[in-house]
Parts: structure tokens; sequence; C-alpha cells
């Protein structure tokens, strides 16, 4: 196999500090190991056991010495992957992980939301410019939703009071993966080679009911929730 060089982008963030930590648990596994910060952020990771490369975003230079990035960016810098990736193609990069991490966005129930445009748009950059440059690939990771985030406050979890307000229909099924397995799952499919440009790879640690995710809640605490619809 090729050897693998691996840069990761966002490593301080809710999935990036896991991807940073299986990396350096898999550490040995691949050539080099680096993460990309801005110079007035390089401090933060001066403890870590990795490299740790200070650079732009934007700037080939950054990306040099790679064969793969992963982008772990968050929401208010999904809009710029795509700059990302032109840079990334710039200095040689074989392999670009877009930061998604999520439920499909390409199902027709989801597809026009919001919340995901940035990431659809760098989906059609990726599938627009990989034909355009020969030997360089691209993965989209499909988890479900995070199952740590499926049961925050965010979504109707009152934890104190022992209450759940379910939204939407608490009847269907919905699909959740644990972040440290999808931070595992990622890592490990950085020496799965395959033909093509692009792929996407699914993974799910958990599908059922929210219902059942609560009954599963209330064992693990044994304690019983008040639902409200």
């Amino acid at each position: 196999m090729t050897p693998i060089s691996v840069l990761l982008i966002g490593a301080s963030g809710a999935l990036g500090k896991p991807l940073l930590d299986e990396l350096v648990r898999q550490k040995k596994q691949f050539e080099r190991v680096a993460i990309l910060a801005t110079p007035d952020r390089v401090s933060k990771f001066k403890d870590l056991d990795v490299e740790v490369i200070a650079g732009s975003l934007y700037d080939p230079a950054s990306y040099r010495g790679f064969s793969h990035v992963i982008s772990a960016v968050g929401n208010a810098l999904m809009v710029l992957q795509p700059a990302m990736v032109e840079a990334a193609i710039t200095a040689g990069i074989q392999h670009f992980y877009a930061s998604e991490w999520n439920s499909d966005i390409a199902q027709r129930e989801i597809y026009n939301m919001r919340y995901f445009r940035d990431k659809q748009a760098v989906r059609a950059y990726l599938r627009a410019r990989a034909p355009q440059t020969p030997g360089f690939q691209y993965t989209l990771m499909v988890t479900g939703i995070f199952t740590e985030w499926a049961l925050d406050e965010f979504y109707g979890f009152e934890h104190k009071a022992l209450t759940a307000k379910i939204y939407g229909q608490p009847g269907a099924r919905i699909g959740v993966t644990s972040i440290p397995d999808i931070a595992r799952y990622t890592i490990d499919s950085l020496r799965m080679a395959f033909e093509g440009q692009g792929r996407t790879l699914r993974v799910q640690g958990w599908t059922g009911k929210l219902d059942d995710l609560i009954a599963e809640l209330e064992i693990a605490r044994g304690v019983k929730k008040n639902k409200q619809g």
C-alpha cells in the first residue's frame, strides 16, 4: 500500500478532537500525521503528539507533503470548503474527506434545508472537480445523527427534570452513531483503497424509534422520563 500521510483540519472541534485522538492512537499506521492551525492557534496544540502545521486554509503550501486531508471544520467554515479543496488539489493532495458525518443530505425530505446548503455546495464542487483532476479522490461519510447529540437539550431533552419533549414523528425510525465510533470508522477507512473518483461510506451504530432510544437511556440511568408530544 502507498504510504499515507494525513493532515487534519478542525482538530479542536466536537468531532475534530476525537478524530485527532484516533489518529494519535493509530499513528504507527501512517507515514505522517499532522494538524493544520492558523498561526495564532498553534500554541493551543503544543502538547500534542502530532506535527502542527501553521498556515492558511487557502494556501497550497499548507497542504504540501500530505496525501490525505480530513476536513472537520464546523458550520461557520463549511462554506469555505471548496476553496480548501482547490488549495489541496493545487498542492497535490490525493484524497479529501469533506466535513460531512451526519444524515444523508441527498434525501429528498432534507435536501433543500438551509442548514445543509453549504454541505450540498461542497458535495457538488467535489463531484465536478474530481473528473478534472486525475488521481484525486474524495470521501463523504454518512453516519446518521451523533448519538450524543440526539439526546441533547436542543432536541427537547431536559435531563435534570427528566422530561423529553418530542418533535416531529416520535414513531419514525432514526439512525444514530456515537462520536468515538465515527472517529474510528473514519480513520480506519483511510486505508481502504477504492477505484473511481468519489465514494460515500455509510456507517451506523443503531437504528430504531426515538421512543426506543429514550427507553435505552432510561435503562442506563435507572429513571423514567416524562415524554411530551
